[in-house]
């Protein structure tokens, strides 16, 4: 009976230093997509804020709430079904949706 208890002490143990490690790595699982879902909803809410801008611009109403967005490069070119005039656009907005719109072709093959 005492080498009974002595191999269920042992097992306990055993199992606590062999979970140990799942625990610390599930913690770091979880705050890697904590910080995942934040970029992504950084970047959600960057896109909209761009999307009123232009909107305003553009002289269009614009709810956040209930928008729909085209989005090329992170750049929204159709706001509720209105394309974005180009000459609203960055420089820089305009490179990526030009280096997007290349990417897109070669991998369709034309």
């Amino acid at each position: 009976m005492k080498s009974f208890k002595i191999i269920v002490c042992l097992l306990v143990v055993a199992s606590f230093f062999l979970s140990t490690p799942v625990v610390v790595e599930a913690r770091r699982d979880s705050s890697k997509r904590q910080a995942q879902a934040e970029k992504f909803r950084a970047r959600g809410e960057k896109r909209m804020a761009r999307a009123g801008e232009l909107a305003g611009q553009m002289g269009i109403e614009f709810d956040p709430q209930n928008a729909k967005l085209k989005v090329v490069a992170e750049v929204p070119i159709i706001i509720n079904g209105h394309k974005v005039p180009e000459n609203l656009f960055t420089e820089k907005e305009k490179e990526g949706i030009a280096t997007a719109e290349t990417i897109r072709r070669m991998m369709m093959g034309k």
